[in-house]
């Protein structure tokens, strides 16, 4: 955390421990701070799904991933995206779509990215040197920019990537806003819910219709509510009400 991390060297009459309801600066941060190999580094929430036939599904490419990519991805043996799917328009979801260039360039083929219509517009407006030639009509000159392939989905609306099923559907990011989550495979056994303050009911009648959740991975920002994310008793209590 990057305030608790700057607080580290603050004033001590600057720090008001009670924000955090835990000691300022924590040890979580001070151990990233201190150890470049610590597990408490963390990078924006993202997940690579390897789906049966071996393609691999990024969920979310945010404003760390290019660090992410380069320790994870020659660690396992990873060499290629074959699709990206984005949650939501903030720049933990797509700030590094710019670097995603370069994964295609390994490859030399357009990387698909689906994502909701709402979630396209902010796209568009943060890179619009990304956006098909004719968005760009009034460029004075040809760019050399690798291709990304836009495609927008709809909460609700199952849709395949390379055979394997994705049942896209919307939660709440704070009341103003939607974040789309998924659930995947054929049975939908794997759900992925990264950025959630109310899964509203539509969303959980589909979820307990699922006839058994393997594996949720559901975001967790604090140890209490927060206004745009679930807290750990949150999270707990969605895994109790599904039980995964």
């Amino acid at each position: 955390n990057l305030t608790c991390l700057l607080r580290l060297h603050a004033p001590q009459q600057l720090i008001d421990a009670s924000e955090f309801k835990r000691p300022v600066p924590c040890p979580a941060c001070v151990d990233a701070h201190v150890d470049p190999g610590s597990r408490n580094r963390r990078n924006n929430v993202s997940v690579l799904v390897r789906t049966p036939g071996g393609r691999n599904l990024v969920v979310d490419f945010g404003k760390t991933s290019r660090e992410a990519v380069a320790a994870a991805f020659p660690r396992y043996g990873l060499t290629r995206i074959d699709a990206l799917l984005v949650t939501h328009g903030h720049a933990d979801a797509m700030g590094g779509l710019d670097d995603l260039r370069d994964v295609g360039r390994v490859t030399g083929e357009a990387i698909p990215v689906y994502l909701g219509a709402e979630c396209l517009r902010v796209c568009a407006r943060m890179y619009p040197y990304l956006q098909p030639k004719e968005a760009r009509e009034n460029e004075a000159f040809n760019r050399r920019v690798a291709n990304l392939g836009w495609n927008v989905i709809e909460s609700g609306k199952a849709f395949e990537l390379f055979d394997y099923p994705i049942f896209p559907f919307d939660v709440k990011h704070g009341e103003d806003l939607d974040s789309m989550a998924f659930a995947f495979g054929e049975d939908r056994g794997f759900v992925y819910i990264s950025d959630v303050s109310r899964v509203p009911e539509a969303a959980m009648a589909m979820l307990r219709a699922i006839p058994r959740i393997r594996l949720l991975v559901v975001d967790a920002l604090a140890e209490t509510t927060y206004p745009t994310h679930f807290g750990i008793e949150d999270a707990v209590g969605l895994a109790r009400a599904l039980r995964p």
